[in-house]
C-alpha cells in the first residue's frame, strides 16, 4: 500500500523520485525527496534548528543512511556534521567490501573525504 502512494506522488510529481538501486545492497524500493525540494528542506533546517542540533541529526541521518548500504551519502553528511570520528570505522568497516565490488573511486572518495574533514 505505501508503496502505491509513494508511486502515486512520483507520477504526480510531489516531490519525490525513486533512488537508483544500482549502488545498493538490497534491492527494496527506496525513495527521497526531488533535489530541489530537500536543498529547501536543509534550507529550513538551517535557520530552524542551531548548529549541534543539526550536527547531531546529520550524524543519525548519516548512521541510517550506512545501514542501508548507501556510504557515499553517509560520508557526505558525516563530513557536513563535523564528525571525523565516525568516518574511520565506517571506511574500514566498507572498504573490503567496495573493492571486492571493483568500486576503488567510491573508496578513493571516501578516503579523500576523510583527509579533507581530518585537516
Amino acid at each position: 500500500m505505501l508503496i502505491k502512494i509513494l508511486n502515486d506522488l512520483i507520477k504526480e510529481c510531489c516531490f519525490i523520485e525513486t533512488y537508483s538501486q544500482e549502488q545498493l545492497s538490497h534491492k527494496i524500493p527506496v525513495y527521497r525527496y526531488h533535489l530541489l525540494f530537500r536543498e529547501f528542506l536543509l534550507s529550513m533546517a538551517k535557520s530552524a534548528f542551531d548548529p549541534a542540533a543539526l550536527s547531531l541529526i546529520k550524524h543519525d541521518a548519516a548512521m541510517l543512511l550506512e545501514e542501508s548500504g548507501n556510504i557515499e551519502e553517509a560520508v557526505q553528511l558525516l563530513h557536513e556534521s563535523g564528525d571525523v570520528k565516525s568516518l574511520i570505522p565506517l571506511i574500514l568497516k566498507w572498504a573490503p567490501s567496495l573493492i571486492r565490488q571493483g568500486r576503488y573511486q567510491t573508496l578513493h572518495t571516501i578516503s579523500n573525504s576523510y583527509r579533507r574533514s581530518a585537516l
